[in-house]
C-alpha cells in the first residue's frame, strides 16, 4: 500500500492505534498476572504463618496430637482457594496428614525433598506429576514434631476469574474504542479525504486537458480546501501571466541566438588562421631553440675541457715544484755525500799511515825475535824458555805483516773505489743541479700558461653563460608561443562550443515556443 496518500494514511493511523490499544491489554495483563503472582505467594505465606503458630501451640500441649483423627480432620477442613488444601509431612517424606493420600510417602519427588531438607521454611512452586498443575505450597518447620505443615493452592484458582473478567471488560473496552476510531475515521474521510480527491480530479483535468491556463479550480464555502483552491487560483494566474511574457522573450531569444551564432562562425575562421600562423612561428623558434642549445652545450663542454686542462696544468706545476725540489735535495745531498767520501778517502789515508807504522813495529819485532833467539841459543839451556818466546814473537810478527800486507791492499782498493765515486757523485750533483735548473724554468712557463688557460676558461665560461641565458629567453618564448598555440586552440574549443551552445539554445528555444503555444493564455 502506499502510505503517500491522506487515506492511506488515515488507515495506517487507525490499524496503528488498534494495534497500540492490543498491546496495552496485553501489557496491562502481564503486569496483572505477576500481581497476582505476588498476592499468591504473600497469601499462601500467610496461612503458612497462622498454621504454623496453631501447630505450635497444639504441640506443646499434646506431643501426640498429629496421630490423632480429630488433628486430621481439622487440617483436611481448612480450603484454601478453590483447591487448595493442608497437610502434613514427616523428615521420611510420609504425608501423615492428608485429605485424599495420608500414609503415603512422596519421597524422592522433588518438591517433598526440597520441604524436608529445608526447615528455615519459605514458599516452593512446582508442577504436580499426577495432575500437571501449577502449584505454590508455603511450609513451615514443627520441631518439636520433626514434620512440616504445607499448606498448597492451585495456580489455576486464581488465574481463571483473573482472566474472565480481565477479557470480558477488556473486549468490552476495546470493542467501543475501536467503534470510536472507526467513526472518526469515517468523519475526517468525509470532511478532507473527499474534498481532496475533488481537488486532485479537477487538478488532473487542467493539467492533462488542454492546458487551458484561464479554467480555475473556483471551490466555494470558507472551508481550508476553499481556502487551498484560491491560492492554486492565483498560483495559475501567475503561471498564465509567466507563459506570456515566456512567449515573448522565446522570441526574441531566437531572434539574439541565430545573430550570435553568425558571429561565432566569423570569430572561429579568424581563430583558425591565427592558429595556423602561431603553429608556424612556434616550429620556426623551437629550430632556433635547438640550435642554441646545441651552441649552449659545445661552450659549456669546451668550459669544462679548460677547466679540466688547468687542473691538470695546476697538478703537473705542483708535481714539477715536487721534482725540482726532489731533484735539488737529491743534488745537496750527494755534494755532502761527496764531501763524506772525500773525508773517508782521507781517512782511508790516515788509516794507511798507521798500518805503516805498524808495519815498521812489526820489522822491530822481528828483529828484536830474532835476537832473542840468538841470545837464548848462547845461554844453552837455561835460555830453552826464553827461545820459545822468541819464536811465538817471531811468528806473530810475521803474521801481523802478513795482514797488514793484505789490509793495506785492501785499503788501497778502498781508497780508489772511494775517490772514483766522489768523482762521480760530484758529476751527479751537477746534472742535478742543472735538471733542478731546467725543472724550474719548465715551472715557470706551465705557470704562465696556467694564467692564459684560467684567462681563457674565464671567456669561455662567460660565453656559456650568455649563450645560456639566450636559451633560457628562448626557451621562455617558446612556451609563450605554446601557451598562446594552446590559448589560441582553446579559443577555437570555446567558440565551437559557443557556436554548438547558439544551435542547442535556438532548438531549445523553437521547442520551448512550441511548448508555450499548447497552452492558452
Amino acid at each position: 500500500m502506499n502510505f503517500s496518500t491522506i487515506k492511506s494514511k488515515l488507515v495506517l493511523y487507525l490499524v496503528v492505534s488498534l494495534i497500540s490499544i492490543a498491546s496495552g491489554v496485553v501489557f496491562a495483563y502481564i503486569i496483572a498476572s505477576l500481581e497476582i503472582k505476588k498476592i499468591m505467594v504473600n497469601d499462601i505465606s500467610d496461612v503458612a504463618t497462622t498454621l504454623e503458630k496453631s501447630i505450635k501451640f497444639i504441640a506443646i500441649n499434646d506431643k501426640e496430637a498429629y496421630k490423632k483423627d480429630s488433628f486430621s480432620a481439622y487440617l483436611n477442613s481448612i480450603k484454601i482457594g478453590k483447591s487448595g488444601y493442608v497437610y502434613l509431612i514427616d523428615a521420611s517424606g510420609t504425608l501423615i496428614s492428608h485429605p485424599s493420600k495420608q500414609g503415603k510417602s512422596l519421597g524422592g519427588k522433588s518438591y517433598a525433598e526440597h520441604i524436608i531438607h529445608d526447615k528455615s521454611g519459605g514458599t516452593h512452586e512446582y508442577v504436580s506429576s499426577t495432575s500437571g498443575q501449577e502449584k505454590i505450597a508455603g511450609y513451615r518447620y514443627i520441631q518439636d514434631w520433626d514434620m512440616w505443615i504445607v499448606p498448597g493452592v492451585n495456580k489455576a484458582d486464581y488465574f481463571e476469574d483473573l482472566k474472565e473478567n480481565f477479557l470480558k471488560w477488556m473486549m468490552l473496552c476495546g470493542g467501543i474504542i475501536a467503534f470510536l476510531l472507526a467513526l472518526m475515521g469515517k468523519i475526517i474521510e468525509r470532511r478532507i479525504v473527499r474534498p481532496v480527491e475533488n481537488l486532485i480530479e479537477v487538478a488532473a483535468e487542467l493539467a492533462q486537458g488542454d492546458g487551458d491556463l484561464k479554467k480555475r479550480l473556483d471551490f466555494p464555502g470558507d472551508s481550508e480546501m476553499a481556502t487551498a483552491s484560491n491560492y492554486v487560483d492565483q498560483f495559475i494566474s501567475r503561471i498564465q501571466e509567466v507563459v506570456n511574457v515566456a512567449k515573448t522573450t522565446v522570441q526574441a531569444s531566437v531572434h539574439s541566438a541565430e545573430k550570435l551564432g553568425g558571429l561565432s562562425q566569423k570569430i572561429t575562421r579568424q581563430i583558425e588562421e591565427q592558429h595556423k600562423l602561431t603553429t608556424s612561428s612556434n616550429k620556426l623558434v623551437q629550430e632556433i631553440s635547438k640550435s642554441l642549445d646545441e651552441g649552449e652545450d659545445a661552450a659549456i663542454k669546451t668550459a669544462d675541457d679548460l677547466s679540466i686542462t688547468s687542473t691538470e696544468l695546476e697538478s703537473m706545476i705542483g708535481k714539477l715544484s715536487t721534482i725540482s725540489d726532489y731533484v735539488t735535495d737529491a743534488s745537496v745531498k750527494q755534494v755532502d755525500f761527496s764531501d763524506k767520501l772525500m773525508q773517508l778517502n782521507e781517512d782511508a789515508k790516515q788509516i794507511k799511515e798507521v798500518l805503516t807504522v805498524i808495519d815498521e813495529i812489526a820489522d822491530q819485532t822481528n828483529l828484536l825475535a830474532l835476537n832473542a833467539a840468538i841470545e837464548a841459543a848462547r845461554a844453552g839451556e837455561h835460555g830453552r824458555g826464553f827461545a820459545v818466546v822468541a819464536d811465538e814473537v817471531r811468528k806473530l810478527a810475521e803474521r801481523t805483516q802478513k795482514s797488514l800486507a793484505e789490509i793495506n791492499a785492501t785499503i788501497n782498493i778502498v781508497v780508489q773505489s772511494i775517490s772514483e765515486a766522489s768523482d762521480e757523485m760530484k758529476e751527479s750533483a751537477q746534472q742535478m743541479s742543472d735538471i733542478s735548473v731546467i725543472s724550474n724554468e719548465i715551472q715557470g712557463q706551465t705557470s704562465s700558461t696556467k694564467s692564459s688557460m684560467e684567462q681563457t676558461i674565464t671567456y669561455a665560461q662567460n660565453s656559456a653563460k650568455l649563450a645560456t641565458t639566450i636559451a633560457y629567453r628562448t626557451k621562455t618564448l617558446i612556451t609563450n608561443m605554446d601557451d598562446v598555440t594552446q590559448l589560441s586552440t582553446q579559443s577555437e574549443e570555446i567558440i565551437h562550443d559557443v557556436d554548438d551552445t547558439v544551435k542547442t539554445i535556438v532548438e531549445h528555444s523553437h521547442e520551448l515556443e512550441l511548448r508555450l503555444n499548447e497552452f492558452k493564455s
